[in-house]
């Protein structure tokens, strides 16, 4: 969700480990894994530990968004972007709705169709709603940003983590939804852009960045089996206290990642099979939630692993999680190619630049 600058494989490939953990996420959550482990079984803690290890999926893929699309020189402003992502929105809620309606015709109607239309105003997609959002105020982030003194940014992380992480895990008066919101993608967008502006975490090796990780996941899944709940004043603390997309240690730990892969250098066939994957990361998610892939592949559907033995739990999770990924690239390939031999590539560059003349239009009358 980018405009085209040279490109840190790294990242790339953090984009994919992102959506990875998501089918993991779905597949414990969705699945009925997570509903299904009764708290005292050994099962109960090396199923949330694998939970806890995906929950940095969101923050990682929204940071990702700020530290790729900040840029030191000023660009001018291209839709064309946020329109490739919207067709490729519509064209997925369109097949499978097609699909579905050859396999299951009572369960896809009209509306089905048009809401896959409209997507955003359907709110279909939580992190699409939020991105659309986000992505109209990028312009004024990206400048912002770039016109702040680095101190002053570092200053704006640290608030962040304690003002939006720490104390609205607590109190929940930002309205960050557990992170389900544009306020929380927004300030992901923004940490991903000060990490890129002010170079955050740059002496960091990896053998710092790993261990400081796994501390901060083990400190979540403590809270998760040992930790108190209890009522306040406009407070409310869980056992689900560290587990939450604004959760500080998994705030924290998606930073981390996104600092390591940064760094990270790969040869020429690996760096080929990133090419290849990358760019068919954010169709990983639009297909695995669409509602039809919801609730008739994956709902329920893996109840039956809360109560087998750990290594079948980790290897079925993890084994599906990886076909499903690698399903979902090779599929997202197809459309990439029907995409170019239809050119919506050059129709999205059209519309962006009527969109951009009658914006432009009505900023004169304005000024």
């Amino acid at each position: 969700m980018e405009n085209k600058v040279e490109r840190n494989h790294g990242i790339d490939f953090l984009r994919i480990v992102s959506m990875f953990f998501i089918i993991i996420l779905h597949t414990l959550g969705q699945g009925g894994v997570i509903r299904n482990t009764l708290t005292s079984t050994v099962q109960f803690k090396y199923v949330w530990f694998l939970e806890t290890v995906a929950f940095v999926a969101v923050d990682i893929f929204a940071i990702i968004s700020g530290y790729v699309s900040y840029t030191e020189k000023e660009k001018k402003v291209n839709y064309a972007n946020y329109i490739r992502i919207w067709f490729e929105v519509v064209f997925y809620n369109l097949l499978l709705c097609t699909v579905f309606k050859l396999i299951k015709p009572e369960i896809v109607t009209f509306k089905d169709y048009l809401a896959g239309l409209l997507p955003v105003t359907s709110n279909l997609y939580w992190y699409f709603t939020a991105f659309t959002g986000l992505y109209l105020l990028m312009p004024l982030i990206n400048k912002a940003v770039r016109n702040t003194d680095e101190l002053v940014l570092k200053k704006i992380l640290i608030a962040i983590i304690v003002g939006f992480s720490f104390f609205d895990r607590i109190a929940n008066v930002f309205n960050t939804n557990n992170g389900y919101s544009f306020v929380w993608i927004f300030l992901l967008y923004i940490i991903g852009a000060i990490i890129k502006k002010c170079h955050i975490g740059e002496r960091l090796k990896w053998y710092h960045i790993v261990p400081t990780i796994l501390v901060l996941y083990i400190i979540s899944l403590l809270y998760k089996i040992y930790g108190f709940s209890g009522r306040g004043i406009n407070v409310e603390i869980t056992k689900n206290l560290l587990i939450s997309y604004v959760s500080p240690t998994i705030l924290i730990s998606s930073i981390l990642y996104v600092i390591w892969f940064s760094k990270m250098k790969f040869n020429k066939t690996f760096t080929n099979i990133i090419k290849f994957a990358a760019p068919a990361s954010f169709s990983i998610y639009l297909i695995n939630n669409n509602k039809f892939i919801w609730a008739t592949i994956m709902k329920d559907r893996f109840i039956s692993l809360a109560n087998m033995p750990i290594y079948k739990i980790y290897y079925i999770t993890i084994g599906f999680s990886i076909l499903f990924v690698i399903a979902c690239i090779l599929i997202d390939n197809i459309r990439i190619y029907l995409f170019k031999k239809c050119k919506i590539n050059n129709l999205a560059e059209i519309l962006s630049t009527g969109f951009n003349i009658i914006v432009e239009y009505f900023a004169e009358i304005i000024r």
